[in-house]
């Protein structure tokens, strides 16, 4: 029996495109794999004329009031946290730093909250200073976060509202925290709260932190 060696041309086309095989592998994990890092850049600097107006008042002051950001990039790329070494004003950021333990889901929307609650606080502080009577109402204790050997984890959602304990509303939020020191580990409570609009409820019992 004849044997037939590959003549050398054709080991050298399957180093080759062997090569080229890593090579493009290399390349896709170095720009396109995400990383557990993100990057803080600087962001838009934004005038406040569109989102202030008084009406019958027209601004003719010189300069401007500018509304500035922090942009948040990521997950980043091996490529782009490389690229960053040589950007000024940007840095690195793990994910536990930046979410904790919340989904980029629950991070974002976390972030709409303290959008809305300074957007709030803001329009009542202009009304205050222009001595303008403003009423403002409690609702009730935004869940932020739900411990994972929390009672009520898979019950509660970041995002919910919490309204009443043991069919109780309290007008601060310190009554709140006040009212639950009042209870004994161990005891029921009863949550009511709002979720995506719906009044809900949720029972569990007291553990200690």
């Amino acid at each position: 029996m004849t044997l037939i060696k590959p003549s050398n041309q054709k080991r050298r086309r399957w180093r080759w495109l062997i090569g080229l095989l890593i090579a493009v592998v290399l390349l896709a994990v170095f720009f396109l794999i995400p990383t557990n890092y993100y990057l803080e850049v600087p962001g838009s600097a934004e005038s406040l004329k569109p989102y202030v107006k008084v009406s019958g008042n027209k601004d003719d002051a010189k300069g401007a009031y500018m509304l500035t950001t922090v942009g948040v990039v990521g997950p980043a790329s091996p490529a782009l946290l490389l690229l960053s070494k040589v950007q000024a004003h940007t840095d690195i950021v793990s994910k536990q730093d930046l979410m904790g333990n919340d989904s980029s889901a629950e991070y974002d929307q976390l972030q709409a909250y303290y959008m809305k609650s300074a957007a709030n606080n803001a329009v009542a502080a202009a009304f205050k200073a222009a001595k303008m009577p403003v009423k403002t109402e409690h609702l009730g204790i935004y869940v932020m976060s739900v411990l994972p050997q929390s009672p009520f984890k898979g019950k509660l959602a970041l995002g919910d509202t919490i309204t009443e304990l043991n069919g109780q509303h309290y007008t601060t939020a310190d009554a709140y925290v006040n009212a639950i020191k009042s209870k004994k580990v161990g005891s029921s409570l009863t949550l009511t709260y709002q979720h995506k609009g719906k009044t809900k409820q949720a029972t569990g019992k007291l553990m200690r932190l």
